[in-house]
Parts: C-alpha cells; sequence; structure tokens
C-alpha cells in the first residue's frame, strides 16, 4: 500500500504505529513484575503523561492539526481554577484511545483503532477471539458471551461491543453490562479479568517491522508478549494490507520436522523475531540482531526469505551477547545521521582497545574472559550474490567498521561514521544510561532525534558534538503559547525556526524508561521519506 513504506532509519517520518499505556499496565504487582518484563511497578497516571509529550512532539511534526486542537482542550482545562488540595483527576479523555472524545491521527496511528475496526469484521473477530482464548485457556462459554453467540445470555445482557472487546484482548479486562430486561431482574454489571495483561504493548516496534513495501511479523520469544503478535498479525492481514498484497506479508516459522526434534535440537531450530532486533538502514541493505529474542535459525530463514523475494543486496547479523540488558541490537544502537550513530560502549572497539593491555588476557582463556566482560560482538555480512552455492559473506571486527562501511558503501558519504558513546565511555554512567535507553533512539528526520532526559551524560556528548538538546517538554509549552496568541500558526514553520537540523528532543522519562524501552521500542514506522 502506498501509505506503507520504509527504506531506511533515518528518513523523514511521517506515518507510525503507537500504543498509548492502558490500563493493563496498572494491573503489573511486584511479584509479576519481572515475567511481565518489567524491573519495577510503574506509577500509570505518570507514564501516561510522559507518553502524552511524546504523542504530541510526534503529532507536532507528523499532524500538527491535530496537535492545534488537543491544544485547544488543554487552554479549555487550564482556564478552570484549581485549588491547592489533592485531586486525582482523570487522564483526559481526549488522551484516551478508548473514548469517544479521542483525538485520533492517521499519521500517529493507535493500534487499538486498528484493532477496534478489524474487529467490526464479525468474521474476523471469531477468528481472533478464538486464538486468544485458546492462548489464554479461556472456558467455552465465556468464549461463546464474548461472541455474542450466547442466545440466553443476550436476553440479559447487552452485546459486547468492538471497542469493550478491544479493551478485553489488551488489557485482559472485560465488562458485562445488563440490558433493559437484566436491569429489571436485578442482574449488575460483572466485570472480570480474564486474561493477564500486555504491558510491553507500548513498545509496537517489537511487534513487526517495515521492510520496503513489506512487513515482517515478530514470533516473540516470551511467552506474555505472543498475544501482541497474535493481534498485530490480524491488523496486517485485514486492515494494513488488502489480501492481494498478502504476498507482502512476511511470516517465519519453523521446520515441518520441528516437533520430532528433542529438547535440545528444538533450542537450536526455533524460530523468534522481534522487530527491536531489525533496522531497515538502506533501502539495500538490513540489519539483524542475533539476541536474547532473535534466534539464529530466525537469522537464517529471513535472510533466505528477503534474497528469495529480491528486497534487499544485502543483510548483516549482528550476534550480540544473550542478556537482559541487551536483548536486542536497538539497545545496544541506533542511527541518528547517515554517518552519525549512538552507542553503548562495553561493545564499542574504543572500550575493547583498552584491554589490549590488560592482564586479563593472558591470566584466563579465550572463552572464559569473553564471558567475564560480556561485549563478545561477532558482525556476518551476507550479500545476495552466491559463490559455488553459497551467498557471498563479509565479516567486521568492530560494529564502529560495519558503520564506516554503510556510510561509505551505502550512502556515499566521504567522511568516516561518528560514534556518540553512551555515558561517555566513563564507568558507571554507561551502564547505568544504556540501562535507562540512551542509546534507544527515534529519528524523526535526519539529524532530529527523540530520547529520555534522564540520560544526562549521555546529552552532554551530545552537545560536545554540535547538537542542540531541547526538552521536549518546553518545546510543546512554547508552541501552545505561540498557538494561544495566534490561531492561525503554521506549527511546522515555527518548529524549523525553533528547532535546528541536529537536535536531540528529551522526553521526561521517571516512568516510560522503567519499562525498558525508549522512543526507538515506542514507534513502528510506517511510512519514511526516501533518503
Amino acid at each position: 500500500m502506498s501509505n506503507i513504506k520504509v527504506t531506511s532509519e533515518i528518513g523523514t517520518l511521517k506515518r507510525l504505529l503507537v500504543h498509548s499505556p492502558d490500563g493493563g499496565i496498572g494491573k503489573v504487582i511486584p511479584k509479576k513484575a519481572q515475567d511481565w518484563l518489567y524491573e519495577d511497578i510503574v506509577d500509570l497516571k505518570n507514564m501516561q503523561a510522559e507518553y502524552d509529550v511524546y504523542k504530541k512532539i510526534l503529532l507536532a511534526y507528523l499532524d500538527p492539526d491535530v496537535l492545534k486542537t488537543w491544544f485547544d482542550y488543554e487552554l479549555k482545562d487550564e482556564a478552570v481554577e484549581i485549588g491547592l488540595e489533592f485531586r486525582d483527576r482523570p487522564r483526559p479523555t481526549y488522551a484516551k484511545p478508548s473514548s469517544p472524545d479521542f483525538l485520533d491521527s492517521d499519521k500517529v496511528v493507535e493500534v487499538e483503532k486498528l484493532l477496534e475496526k478489524v474487529l467490526e469484521d464479525e468474521s474476523v473477530r471469531e477468528q481472533i477471539v478464538s486464538t486468544i482464548c485458546e492462548l489464554e485457556r479461556i472456558d467455552f462459554v465465556t468464549l461463546q458471551r464474548l461472541l455474542n453467540l450466547d442466545e440466553v445470555w443476550l436476553e440479559q445482557y447487552k452485546k459486547v461491543s468492538a471497542k469493550k472487546l478491544v479493551k478485553a484482548l489488551i488489557t485482559g479486562i472485560i465488562e458485562f453490562e445488563p440490558n433493559a430486561k437484566g436491569k429489571k431482574k436485578g442482574e449488575k454489571r460483572i466485570s472480570r479479568q480474564l486474561f493477564p495483561p500486555i504491558p510491553n504493548f507500548i513498545f509496537t516496534r517489537d511487534i513487526g517491522i517495515v521492510i520496503k513495501d513489506h512487513i515482517l511479523l515478530s514470533k516473540t520469544s516470551k511467552t506474555v508478549r505472543q498475544r501482541e503478535s497474535i493481534l498485530f498479525k490480524y491488523i496486517a492481514y485485514y486492515h494494513l494490507f488488502n489480501k492481494d498484497e498478502w504476498d507482502k506479508i512476511i511470516e517465519l516459522s519453523e521446520d515441518n520436522r520441528f516437533f520430532l526434534y528433542d529438547e535440545a535440537e528444538m533450542a537450536q531450530q526455533i524460530v523468534t523475531v522481534e522487530g527491536g532486533d531489525v533496522m531497515m538502514v538502506h533501502k539495500d541493505h538490513l540489519l539483524i540482531g542475533c539476541s536474547e529474542r532473535t534466534t539464529p535459525n530466525a537469522v537464517n530463514k529471513l535472510v533466505k526469505k528477503l534474497f528469495d523475494k529480491k528486497l534487499v543486496k544485502k543483510v548483516t547479523a549482528i550476534i550480540i551477547p544473550n542478556q537482559r540488558e541487551t536483548m536486542h541490537i536497538d539497545t545496544v544502537f541506533t542511527q541518528i545521521k547517515k554517518d552519525v550513530w549512538v552507542m553503548f560502549g562495553p561493545f564499542s572497539k574504543k572500550q575493547r582497545e583498552e584491554y589490549a593491555d590488560s592482564l586479563v588476557s593472558d591470566l584466563v582463556e579465550k572463552e572464559e574472559r569473553k564471558s567475564m566482560e560480556e561485549s563478545d560482538v561477532r558482525i556476518v555480512q551476507f550479500i545476495n550474490r552466491k559463490v559455488k552455492g553459497k551467498y557471498q559473506q563479509k565479516t567486521f571486527e568492530h560494529v564502529e567498521d560495519l558503520f564506516d562501511d554503510i556510510s561509505k558503501n551505502d550512502f556515499k558519504s566521504k567522511k568516516k561514521a561518528k560514534v556518540i558513546y553512551c555515558g561517555g565511555l566513563k564507568y558507571p554512567n554507561d551502564l547505568r544510561e544504556q540501562w535507562t535507553d540512551a542509546c534507544n533512539l527515534l529519528a524523526l528526520k535526519e539529524g532530529l532525534v527523540v530520547g529520555y532526559d534522564r540520560n544526562r551524560e549521555t546529552s552532554k556528548i551530545f552537545i560536545e558534538e554540535g547538537f542542540e538538546v531541547i526538552r521536549a517538554i518546553r518545546l510543546i509549552d512554547k508552541l501552545k503559547q505561540l498557538y494561544r496568541e495566534d490561531k492561525n500558526l503554521d506549527i511546522k514553520k515555527t518548529l524549523k525556526k525553533l528547532v535546528p537540523k541536529d537536535t536531540l528532543l528529551l522526553l521526561p522519562s521517571n516512568e516510560l524508561s522503567r519499562a525498558r524501552g525508549g522512543s526507538h521500542c515506542m514507534s513502528m514506522p510506517l511510512l519514511r521519506g526516501d533518503i
């Protein structure tokens, strides 16, 4: 489709898929946090407030008319006198995708709204709900009620609307409301927690990735994220693409004999892939990480599929340690410009050179040293050209060497790639700020990226490298002030005046960062301009 095309990580962003933090995140409790891939429980309302700043930044650049309407609502709310006493005010309805007042955008697209549209088709609704209920071990009677097929039940209870069903599938919470007849008989509203929440759904990057005009569907490694993959699969097949375009949807699966393998063989042959490990860096070049979440067999199958379809000329696999803090390659590095990247120091050439004179190399075996340093990275590039029946290969010793190759050979830049090292390569700043996603940045366009305000040391390095660093909330407040003075304000022109070409925009991040994902994770670009 014309509104789905991505050929780089840094082309001007025109359309993306997001998911605002939902009520399910408020159900995360301490003893289940790590099972649900959270390190802590977060304050949902503060998280939503921080996310709304991110959303407004996206709207400012992609859909300024919707942002103006948002400003109108806020200015009206601000005119109401606020007392000094504590009031836990609800989130504004215009910011909630589940509300009829929600400010919808076809540029900053909420996955919840797409799912609602898909569920309006009864036949698709039955497929989705049946699949999810089977996955979550839901009883048959509840399934029938979710599908509005229990006629006896419907004599006293309202049908479950697509909007309510979306809430159930995402947060796990369903509300059955009595109809007029049911109320007369004294029936009460029933609220049930059917499923566990899927609090990682805010990280839409991981559920799929656009490769040119195709979409690769994720196959998540963690059980807690399987429901996300299923929901997005139906969105892709029944909304993003027409039936005559289904060949543009890429799915990876295990071999037919997979079920015959023993446990050790299954571990070798299993296929899992997540979008955080896939970067479309150039129209001819894709990067894929082999990590905690993406398996070698998935890399192998993706390389073959992409080459068979002639979608790219080369695929570079980056094998990183299988560990929680570096779950995807976008936790280790992201691209800012054709020849500028931000990167986690322990994986760098510079930090490895520091170990050159270390006695460690003489005291322990090579494999043990790699385990101790936890920074072993291998890089293999596959080229869609066969020599003696095998794809041609090229290896890189360091990640920086790969960046130089991309700069020189993909973008024809005469300059070597510049690397901004997370935390300034200083211990423990590098470890602390990588943990809070200093390397995980979303490019709105080349040179203009979005990160977190708590990563102060990394922000200082950006300033040293000639970037402007601007707090996103102050930029939004400035735009709102100018809009208050002039309702005909051209936001796009104003942004060009206020924001230099090379800028890091900092989001408030006390709660967002505790969910273990940055702005790159919180985005699935659907459409970017070509470089």
